[in-house]
């Protein structure tokens, strides 16, 4: 991941852990952010010390994106999937395949079949333990069930 633009930036994984510990509990919107940095509790639970703004997210998002950060992740979550399959016993696995519909004002975001413009990024859990093994982010406008 790419390093911060000074020394008074955040690490990639400042960026990457509130936001998938936000898709994972239902957001839609970089503002859901704000549930998180708000609730004490949960971010003690998590080990989540100071976080970003949401001008911060947007724009180390935007950055990491521009730098490779997307690939990189992409096979980072490659590799940890095969680790999870290779220590797996069960002969018959199940793939659960989800799609969610994330709202987005930007000018570049496609109208979704909902009639909102955002995006419908698709994630593939191996339904035995919840693990995410693939995923595919996804402009608004394509087909839920198209697969690449």
């Amino acid at each position: 991941m790419p390093r911060p633009g000074s020394n008074q930036g955040y690490e990639a994984w400042a960026h990457i852990e509130p936001l998938l510990l936000m898709m994972e509990g239902g957001g839609r919107h970089i503002e859901d952010l704000r549930e998180i940095r708000d609730d004490v509790a949960l971010r003690a639970l998590m080990g989540l010390g100071k976080m970003p703004s949401l001008s911060a997210f947007g724009d180390g998002l935007a950055r990491s994106a521009a730098a490779g950060g997307v690939e990189a992740m992409g096979q980072v979550n490659e590799e940890k999937a095969g680790m999870i399959l290779s220590r797996l016993a069960e002969p018959d696995l199940t793939l659960d395949v989800d799609t969610a519909m994330i709202e987005s004002d930007k000018k570049e975001a496609a109208w979704t079949h909902k009639n909102v413009k955002g995006y419908q990024p698709m994630r593939g859990y191996l339904a035995e333990n919840g693990v995410c093994l693939v995923h595919e982010f996804r402009e608004g406008n394509i087909n839920a069930m198209k697969t690449n």
